[in-house]
């Protein structure tokens, strides 16, 4: 089961990877646990997937053989989960494979992630999440070059470099306190905009930026012309880089269509929290339909009460008293 591929000769060939063509490989030799690991997809098995390859396979379109590294407790398997599924859902008990024997994790996660890209695995991930993951893995943990993943999964390497970059600089702001997510686009903008010692020595001004730019609920092109500010701004060796993003936002702050967001951003998280107090309302007064008359209501209807506090007090923050509305 499984044939000969030039193409996946030629990728293992381009990664400097000498491989085997075994046949007669038995599913009871693959290491334990083969079909729950799977880096090149953001699902280990995909149902579609496996039904398609047992589909052609039984109408005898044979698929490429996969890729396997040879190891003391079993093959494990680089490339070619989907495949051996199938192969199994037909009942094979033997089959085909390239076989490799390297000890580099560098070389086993490369084949991991590039061989499904590369070699257009069927049912694939976004692109996107391709790219992501390829950086995380190659780059956060194997530190492989923009140039090597590049060859890796086969995109161009500015392309792999600007993720390098974007996840390098998020990994940056998430280590000097930001708790959210931040935007794809806002990096880019903090990349393109700021001197790169403010990302080594001052990320947690970048921070506050970042969340300024979530409390007005900023979109790329606010981000892009607060950035810019900012890294117009030249650090001087005696003055406070935190004192000179803080007066530039707060001057950014006081445009009028930046103060606009600010408020109805502002107003939205009220109207949030009144929700969620008019949802506990109605909780309440359903327990208290279920129970019936007999009960004693007492601390349902304190609880009631807080909750209708609340809702007017966010209400009366987003339409003030002065305007007729919750006044009392």
């Amino acid at each position: 089961m499984f044939r000969v591929s030039s193409d996946v000769e030629y990728y293992l060939n381009s990664q400097g990877v000498k491989s085997d063509f075994v046949d007669g490989i038995g599913f009871d030799e693959l290491a334990s646990g083969w079909d729950a690991i799977n880096y090149g997809r953001d699902k280990c098995k995909v149902e579609d997937a496996i039904i398609d390859y047992a589909e052609r396979t039984e109408s005898g379109s044979e698929a490429p053989a996969p890729i396997l590294n040879m190891k003391k407790d079993g093959y494990e398997v680089l490339d070619g989960v989907q495949r051996l599924c199938a192969g199994m859902l037909l009942g094979a008990t033997r089959f085909s494979a390239y076989v490799v024997k390297t000890n580099s994790k560098s070389t086993v996660h490369t084949i991991r992630i590039g061989a499904n890209p590369s070699l257009n695995g069927i049912f694939r991930p976004s692109p996107e999440w391709e790219l992501r993951n390829a950086v995380e893995i190659l780059h956060l943990m194997d530190k492989l070059s923009a140039k090597d993943i590049a060859k890796a999964i086969g995109r161009k390497k500015a392309v792999v470099q600007k993720e390098i970059e974007r996840q390098v600089s998020c990994q940056r702001l998430a280590d000097a306190g930001f708790k959210g997510n931040v935007k794809k686009g806002w990096v880019d903008a903090g990349n393109k905009n700021l001197p790169k010692s403010d990302w080594e020595k001052h990320p947690g001004c970048i921070v506050t930026a970042v969340e300024f730019l979530e409390s007005a609920a900023g979109k790329n092109g606010m981000a892009e012309e607060l950035f810019e500010q900012l890294g117009e701004t030249n650090e001087k060796t005696n003055c406070d880089r935190a004192v000179q993003y803080a007066s530039v936002i707060d001057k950014f702050s006081k445009r009028p269509d930046v103060a606009s967001r600010l408020l109805g951003k502002r107003k939205l998280d009220r109207f949030d929290v009144a929700i969620q107090q008019a949802r506990g309302l109605k909780s309440v007064l359903s327990e208290m339909a279920r129970a019936g008359t007999t009960t004693d209501h007492d601390a349902w209807i304190a609880d009631m009460a807080e909750l209708i506090r609340g809702c007017k007090y966010e209400l009366r923050r987003v339409c003030p008293a002065e305007k007729g509305m919750f006044a009392a």
